[in-house]
């Protein structure tokens, strides 16, 4: 054996450890209607309310499971700017019941999982966010799946400024 050989395999290992460590500490995030921010959001007992929440929470790798019901993208009512932002690396998967424990489980024809810009809950389009989804800068590695969106309402044109709010009512890639 050459005398360099364990000093190659010892720098393989390495290597091969840094570029897998963040497959290691990548989790499921839940979250539920029926939820609470104050949780911790790792398993469905301890799910999340808010998908902005859950989204905030995630890192390059998480995925985030997302029970039926209908989700907004801020408490504030106000705030038409407020979108789910799109994350590199982090999968959300709506169509859950809430009792699943493999992503094959969820079925999304009967878990409807609403994103909505009805961030007034007025259920017209007046005051509602410009865009649902913001999915800019993102890559392939963000996933979107299992979702209805709705009730977005890009009511403008984009400003002199170049502001893409106004454009991409569900969702806005840029």
């Amino acid at each position: 054996m050459n005398p360099t050989t364990p000093h190659l395999v010892k720098i393989t290992l390495v290597l091969t450890l840094l570029f897998t460590a963040g497959n290691v500490f990548s989790q499921i995030i839940y979250v539920s209607t029926a939820g609470d921010d104050g949780n911790t959001g790792d398993s469905w007992a301890q799910a999340y309310r808010t998908l902005f929440h859950a989204i905030d929470q995630a890192d390059p790798g998480d995925d985030i499971w997302v029970a039926a019901g209908t989700y907004y993208p801020t408490f504030n009512s106000s705030d038409r700017d407020a979108s789910f932002f799109l994350l590199n690396g982090v999968a959300i998967y709506g169509g859950f019941a809430g009792t699943e424990t493999e992503l094959s489980q969820r079925n999304i024809e009967l878990n409807e999982t609403i994103l909505s810009g009805d961030i007034n809950q007025s259920g017209d389009h007046d005051g509602n966010s410009y865009s649902v989804v913001d999915g800019s800068g993102v890559d392939q590695t963000a996933v979107l799946d299992g979702f209805t969106i709705t009730m977005g309402n890009a009511d403008g044109s984009v400003g002199g400024d170049g502001a893409p709010s106004r454009a991409g009512a569900g969702i806005f890639i840029n």
